[in-house]
């Protein structure tokens, strides 16, 4: 970051790739005036942040954040036996945050195998969305996720959840979730209770291959619309089993659409910002899409399904 930008006190939008604190030259921490701040900030992104003494309590120099978007080079706090994780609790105007996990232990043929699965998270109580790349997780930190009052999006991207159970139990409840997608989860088990989501509107599963079915207790969800299977074959049998259940109880309609991406020998494709020919079977019936084209928090409508974008970088 050039040491200028702190001069710019009424900035407030600063988007730079590949942000970081450290010199370009030496790859040591920047030292950073005590008083320096930027308190009209609003939105910050792309930062990469690795564990310092310096970088440690970074966000306090931007308290007004709404909005950050920052790749995490793995880094391991032996303070206190956990992965780093930047301290953000403070940060009470933030509602929208996208992280990325770049591990140390990468390998070509996904996500990382991290070793280590403690995270000490610190999110604000008032963040509204939530966008996790390629972390390994527990089901504890997805309970700690789950405790965040007000989200209202969650998007788990490449996650790889410990022996790929995600174990929801009664203390387990997103209260304000209205849409859940999961892309290229590492989840073979998933164990929800009737309450774990009370609002959910919209259910993704995105090329979830390990996971073996959608529970039926999904089916007692009243606020759920829609079901969205992107190239998840296996998951059709047990969400056509809850459209059922549903209509036996005279509920509302619930939709349930498959989405199958074409050609067949897909390409690598970014769920934030990714444009496809496809088509969509939609009870039972196929149906042609022109392309599947998710922006910067808008909302599309295609073939009577609603897709819910995520913020792009």
């Amino acid at each position: 970051m050039l040491p200028g930008i702190w001069d710019l006190v009424k900035l407030r939008v600063l988007c730079i790739d590949a942000c970081s604190f450290l010199d370009m030259d030496t790859d040591e921490p920047l030292l950073i005036a005590e008083h320096s701040k930027l308190e009209n900030l609003r939105d910050l992104r792309i930062l990469v942040l690795s564990y310092s003494k310096e970088t440690e309590d970074i966000f306090i120099r931007f308290p007004n954040l709404q909005s950050i978007v920052f790749d995490l080079k793995e880094s391991w706090d032996y303070s206190k036996e956990r992965y780093w994780f930047p301290k953000l609790d403070h940060l009470t105007e933030l509602d929208y945050l996208r992280a990325d996990f770049e591990s140390s232990n990468t390998n070509d043929s996904g996500p990382s195998l991290a070793t280590n699965w403690s995270w000490d998270f610190h999110f604000p109580s008032n963040l509204k969305m939530l966008s996790l790349w390629e972390f390994p997780l527990t089901s504890d930190s997805l309970s700690t996720i789950a405790r965040l009052s007000n989200l209202e999006e969650l998007f788990l991207v490449r996650i790889i959840i410990q022996e790929e159970e995600w174990n929801m139990g009664e203390e387990d409840t997103f209260v304000n979730l209205k849409y859940l997608e999961l892309y290229e989860v590492t989840l073979s088990k998933w164990e929800t209770v009737e309450e774990s989501f009370p609002v959910l509107e919209k259910l993704k599963l995105w090329e979830c291959r390990k996971l073996e079915e959608i529970l039926p207790n999904f089916g007692d969800i009243c606020s759920l619309k829609i079901i969205i299977l992107v190239e998840s074959p296996q998951l059709e049998d047990s969400a056509k089993k809850i459209n059922q259940y549903v209509e036996g109880m005279g509920g509302d309609e619930l939709q349930f659409v498959v989405f199958l991406l074409l050609p067949p020998n897909k390409v690598s494709l970014d769920p934030e910002n990714n444009e496809r020919k496809g088509r969509i079977r939609y009870f039972g019936t196929i149906m042609e899409t022109g392309k599947e084209n998710e922006g910067d928090r808008e909302k599309e409508e295609t073939n009577n399904s609603s897709v819910i974008s995520k913020s792009v970088r």
